[in-house]
């Protein structure tokens, strides 16, 4: 894949898009639009690279002639051969960066977004189910908990006793979340707690994941890897997203099916290594792929069995003309670089 052509084309492009309508709202319907019919397999890049373009900091949107300037900004760096000064055209995101764009303190947040300047970006449905299953359940399980307290000493005591030790790991990060944007301060007001966790749930999270993305590479077909705004009404129950064997829709199955050399090569690396050079979680990795491989492919799906095969797959669904951008160098050194022969991309300061 030639990533300058595919860029300049992008933009070319939207920019004819954007001059026929008569305003960014009515471009980003447009290309809705076409995305929904399915007649452009490339619309999911295209909404994501025009809605990124579109907004400001605040995430309102720009005025028409803005975004034409944005396009034509990208687009005059590319026809002068201008690349980024680390020389590197395409970045696939983990979900540790995905995390740290806004999750984590302003500083590590500004280091992630000057390294995905001038890049090409993506990711995949798999890394969203992640954070689908991960951040945002954690948010839909707050929201639950703080509707059913009638005071911020209540909600205190509830979340430091909750039995799911994750999302009481994740709770201080929220509130830097909260603060960072600052929203209403959470520890004295429930209803303005209940409606700023509402208002992430109802699309600021997904959109937080899909800024600076380009595309998200879906090969597997994820259900739970595509949008999921699920904000309800105050007095209803926000249900977290799960995945069971008997109702999963995804291809998870073909996709290992049609990489099976790959994923033998992860396991066989894998198996060879002595147990005590394994984490829990590549050991867990080692064992599920054992069964997959040698019994039935159909044992990937499910939300069990394909977290515990899930850097394996994002690793080998990473295209080797990008890097793997992540902080969890430890699983993805030895998938990505050591068995697969695919780069690990180094973080600039």
């Amino acid at each position: 894949m030639d990533l300058i052509l595919v860029m300049k084309r992008d933009y070319r492009l939207l920019a004819s898009l954007v001059r026929e309508e008569d305003s960014i709202a009515d471009a980003l319907e447009r290309v809705d639009r076409i995305r929904l019919s399915g007649k452009e397999l490339a619309a999911d890049r295209y909404l994501v690279i025009l809605d990124g373009l579109s907004r400001d900091r605040n995430g309102s949107l720009l005025d028409k002639s803005s975004v034409l300037s944005n396009i034509e900004n990208r687009l005059s760096s590319l026809e002068e051969g201008e690349v980024p000064e680390d020389g590197i055209l395409a970045l696939f995101l983990d979900t540790t960066i995905q995390w740290d764009k806004f999750m984590k303190t302003d500083e590590r947040a500004s280091q992630v977004r000057r390294n995905l300047r001038e890049k090409r970006v993506f990711t995949s449905s798999l890394v969203y189910k992640e954070f689908n299953m991960g951040l945002m359940n954690r948010f839909r399980r707050l929201y639950n908990i703080a509707n059913k307290c009638e005071s911020s000493d209540e909600l205190k005591v509830q979340i430091a006793d909750d039995p799911d030790w994750a999302f009481v790991k994740t709770w201080p990060l929220m509130q830097n979340l909260f603060e960072k944007e600052e929203d209403p301060i959470i520890t004295t007001d429930l209803r303005e707690l209940r409606m700023v966790i509402k208002h992430y749930l109802e699309g600021a999270l997904d959109f937080r994941f899909r800024q600076s993305i380009d595309a998200v590479i879906d090969n597997i077909n994820c259900p739970h890897g595509v949008s999921q705004q699920r904000g309800k009404s105050e007095m209803q129950s926000c249900s977290q997203v799960t995945c069971s064997r008997q109702d999963a829709t995804c291809d998870i199955d073909t996709f290992i099916k049609s990489n099976k050399s790959d994923f033998r090569k992860i396991l066989h690396r894998l198996q060879a290594a002595d147990d005590e050079k394994l984490d829990k979680q590549m050991r867990t990795m080692r064992d599920t792929l054992d069964v997959i491989l040698s019994k039935d492919l159909k044992h990937a799906k499910g939300q069990r069995n394909c977290k515990a095969i899930g850097d394996s797959v994002i690793a080998v669904e990473m295209p080797t003309e990008m890097q793997m951008y992540t902080t969890n160098i430890k699983h993805f050194g030895l998938l990505c670089k050591q068995i697969l022969g695919k780069a690990l991309y180094k973080e600039h300061p």
